[in-house]
């Protein structure tokens, strides 16, 4: 007969004493609490870094696993005390929205876990694909976004930075909800500063009118206008032109627009002529007078920027094309790349993926930056030319 470890259960089912991982004499064991708390942040720290900066997001999607510190909670009472206790570790949130049937309701136990543990501070929530591009539409993705953003309502006012990634266009939520009411002085996300939505496929052609998912019913806060970052899809932008271009001066309802003083970073992904609600007025009101209006913008980014002929072939406006620190452009062809740079002037150009078919007159710069640009391309195209 095999003699029992000391550390087993009893045939009587009695748990033994628990198994530490290190002896109670380890020098992590005495370490001070903040010590021991620093290190487990450091542990803990996302790598996902790009998301506070737009080149950087656009360069590198969000991939793989956050860390995770069920894990750091298995070393020993002493972590598992520390990590359970600690409101910062469970301040980012991540929420699948392609998982599995039988997995949904275990995310959502899992959400609920964070936004407990994490109050009463600011969360980052990111809804996002474990399958970046699958291989056909899905159908349960918008049901899911709409899950997490019920589950989380409650807890709106703790949002500090807001991502959803889907596939198709129709799944993401209505942006200019979430940023203000109607009479344009509340908002549901008081304490945002990031908000960033971005999809892989315009299902448009399958409905012509795509709803937006419907929004959770949750409490309005006062406008706050701390928003410092914004990366929105083609069509939630133009409802944002549209109301912002309905609204009349003096009439002492602001717009989106008005309600961003802070703006450091804003880019727009798949705006084409074949989204719903497309005009050359919108964009040319997004290029002659919101743009302008941003005292403090440094980057603008374009990702899949395809306007169509007539808002290509149409003129700039103003006197000299704005000037600006950066600009980022991915996925876009060489004349809609032209037409940007007919509008702005920046000192560094960073362009991600895209396509030429000739020389690209380029004005002076600072810094140009080509990144994951196709091995066929002739670079000679992208040197700096005589405009």
């Amino acid at each position: 007969m095999l003699s029992k470890s000391p550390h087993q259960s009893s045939s009587k089912g009695r748990p033994g004493p628990p198994l530490t991982g290190f002896a109670p004499s380890s020098p992590i064991e005495k370490l001070d609490h903040d010590t021991f708390l620093l290190i487990l942040e450091y542990a803990m720290d996302l790598n996902v870094d790009h998301l506070h900066d737009l080149q950087a997001y656009l360069s590198h999607r969000v991939e793989g696993e956050f860390p995770s510190g069920q894990y750091l909670g298995c070393v020993s009472r002493m972590w598992r005390n520390v990590y359970i206790s600690t409101p910062s570790l469970w301040t980012r949130i991540r929420y699948f929205v392609d998982a599995p049937d039988h997995t949904h309701e275990l995310q959502q136990l899992r959400l609920q876990t964070y936004l407990q543990r994490s109050y009463p501070l600011n969360i980052h929530l990111y809804l996002c694909r474990r399958r970046s591009i699958p291989q056909s539409l899905d159908f349960e993705e918008a049901e899911l976004v709409e899950a997490a953003l019920n589950g989380c309502s409650s807890h709106f006012e703790r949002v500090e930075v807001l991502m959803v990634e889907t596939n198709q266009a129709s799944s993401l939520p209505r942006a200019l909800s979430l940023l203000q009411s109607e009479d344009g002085d509340f908002c549901q996300l008081p304490r945002l500063t990031k908000l960033i939505m971005n999809f892989n496929i315009d299902d448009a052609i399958l409905s012509p009118h795509p709803s937006p998912i419907p929004l959770p019913i949750s409490t309005l806060f006062p406008i706050s206008r701390a928003l410092t970052s914004l990366f929105v899809d083609g069509r939630n932008l133009l409802a944002m032109l549209r109301l912002s271009k309905s609204r009349m001066p003096g009439s002492g309802v602001g717009d989106a627009f008005t309600n961003m003083p802070m703006l450091e970073e804003m880019g727009v992904n798949n705006l084409t002529s074949r989204v719903d609600g497309f005009s050359d007025e919108l964009v040319h009101h997004l290029l002659a007078d919101i743009l302008p209006s941003f005292r403090h913008l440094k980057t603008l980014a374009f990702e899949n920027l395809d306007p169509g002929v007539e808002t290509l072939a149409a003129k700039n406006d103003l006197v000299y094309p704005l000037s600006l620190p950066r600009v980022v452009v991915k996925r876009t062809s060489q004349p809609s790349i032209e037409f940007i740079l007919k509008w702005f002037h920046p000192q560094t150009l960073v362009l991600i993926d895209c396509s030429f078919v000739a020389p690209l007159p380029l004005p002076s710069l600072s810094k140009l930056i080509l990144i994951e640009i196709p091995d066929d391309i002739d670079h000679a195209r992208i040197k700096p030319v005589d405009r």
